[in-house]
């Protein structure tokens, strides 16, 4: 992430000697707030014009008036901020589903994380403000709110408050119609809780569940709080109470000291599992946490050959998923969603991603907000999203097909197989 930062000022200092003078380079986040990352940008980087961290988004228009009225780069770094600051302006990017960030900072410490060192401890948003931001957010027409955080399972402790009596609470407001969550901490999903969160049947039932890795000793040396058989536990409350939950993880593969041994614990955890969808990621060392100081760091090589192994598994469990729901649409004119609806194959429109484990099976009218009885209405404009989505992952060959493919009952199995191998083709270059 760092390399990508510092590639991307590289080419903002040609834009800004040749295109565009007058420019102001602003640089802000938590990786400033990291020494040897602002000892760089001085000796290095000295076309930009701000840099700040994370604690003082909100004085942005104060420093650009700094720099516009001097001469010199403005370094405004703060390490430590207790409050949370209010009522800021924020860019939504979907007319129907915003983000409400409620929580920031993380009292976590695992080995390989920065974050607790560059943005703080725990601070949680009051819960009043919370509430008045989502039914705002209502009266401007949203349906659909995502309740983010760094650390949203620990959401209240710092203000005598839990997450789980703040979705109670968003729960009522009216004119809300689904309730999504952020990423959770396995520990946070006890018995108790999993009951009380189906009562809420605004809450959507995708539970990302951060796994990092499925081997114990593994586990200890990240500083993760919980064992394999805790976080499958958990997985077990989920699944016993909520109909057909969506379980989704992260994984870090090749982390230091990491065996070959190790990493087969947790691909068989992995496969014992069975997660809806898995992000895998190859370790990467951070400068200033524990983890980067470990002994046995492993080479770049050795920490991407499991990261490969998962990801091709999973891209063939995907792939023989897509494969069989096509299959039953074809055969018996509907598909089973994650909730177990049957959605009807007319008003359904497929979108397969060449990302491993991920397939995504929309209800064109519940995603772009078209209903059965003005379906035909809208029909080329529905058609016009359908093929930009498709430009996207489809090879070109099948694009001027696109009628065929949007047409279900055109589709025949000798086009499934191909759309099904190309993908896997697309997928495999991409990772060779």
């Amino acid at each position: 992430a760092e390399l990508k930062v510092y590639g991307k000022l590289g080419w903002l200092k040609h834009y800004k000697e040749v295109k565009n003078p007058d420019a102001i380079i602003a640089l802000c986040g938590c990786m400033m707030q990291q020494e040897t990352v602002l000892a760089t940008l001085r000796q290095k980087y000295r076309h930009v014009d701000i840099v700040f961290g994370t604690f003082n988004l909100y004085k942005l228009p104060e420093l650009v008036a700094t720099r516009m009225e001097s001469d010199r780069t403005v370094y405004d770094i703060w390490q430590e901020h207790k409050e949370v600051v209010e009522d800021l302006p924020i860019i939504r990017h979907f007319p129907y589903k915003a983000s409400v960030n409620i929580m920031f900072g993380c009292n976590n410490f695992c080995s390989y994380c920065i974050i607790p060192y560059v943005r703080g401890k725990c601070r949680s948003k009051d819960p009043k403000k919370v509430i008045e931001e989502i039914t705002n957010l209502v009266s401007n027409g949203y349906k659909e709110v995502v309740l983010t955080g760094i650390h949203l399972s620990s959401y209240g402790v710092d203000c005598d408050d839990n997450l789980l009596h703040l979705i109670e609470e968003i729960h009522k407001v009216e004119g809300i119609k689904r309730i999504r969550l952020g990423s959770l901490e396995p520990r946070l999903i006890t018995e108790d809780f999993v009951k009380k969160l189906c009562t809420l049947e605004k809450v959507c039932p995708h539970f990302h569940l951060s796994l990092q890795s499925g081997c114990e000793e593994t586990l200890k040396r990240m500083n993760r709080h919980y064992t394999p058989q805790e976080f499958i536990q958990g997985v077990r409350y989920l699944r016993e109470v909520f109909e057909h939950p969506a379980i989704t993880t992260d994984v870090i593969v090749g982390f230091p000291q990491e065996t070959e041994e190790d990493f087969a614990i947790t691909k068989e955890f992995l496969e014992k599992i069975s997660f809806f969808e898995m992000h895998i990621f190859p370790y990467s060392k951070r400068a200033g946490t524990k983890a980067a100081a470990m002994d046995g760091q492993l080479t770049e090589a050795v920490r991407r050959k499991p990261y490969s192994i998962v990801l091709f598994d999973e891209i063939e469990k995907a792939n023989s998923e897509v494969y069989n729901i096509l299959l039953q649409l074809l055969d018996e004119g509907f598909i089973t969603d994650g909730l177990g609806r049957k959605i009807d194959f007319k008003n359904t429109v497929i979108i397969m991603t060449s990302n491993a484990g991920t397939r995504q099976l929309k209800d064109f009218g519940r995603g772009v907000g078209f209903t059965t009885a003005d379906k035909t209405e809208n029909q080329e404009y529905a058609h016009a999203v359908t093929r930009k989505a498709l430009e996207k992952t489809f090879a070109p060959e099948f694009l001027n097909r696109i009628d065929e493919i949007i047409n279900f009952n055109q589709l025949t199995r000798n086009d499934i197989n191909q759309i099904i191998n190309l993908e896997l083709d697309k997928f495999k270059a991409r990772c060779l």
